[in-house]
């Protein structure tokens, strides 16, 4: 049996053309990570002492997008 999508009499067993792009970056410094993040006009800077590192992963799937920022030590 083949399901039908409301409305568009499209199959949706047949796959679809969709751009998507994955970006991930690690960073060492509090610096780096702000360089990165130029377009966000934000001011970011590291509040507790030790060693920085960092994560940014981002994917976007058609016109969806999704974020993640994750730091060991507080921003």
């Amino acid at each position: 049996m083949s399901l039908k999508a409301a409305n568009s009499g499209q199959d949706l067993n047949q796959s679809t053309a969709v751009s998507s792009k994955i970006t991930s970056c690690r960073f060492t410094d509090v610096e780096q990570l702000t360089e990165f993040l130029t377009y966000s006009q934000m001011e970011i800077m590291q509040l507790s002492c030790g060693s920085f590192q960092s994560e940014f992963f981002a994917t976007q799937i058609g016109d969806l997008y999704f974020t993640r920022i994750t730091a060991n030590q507080s921003v």
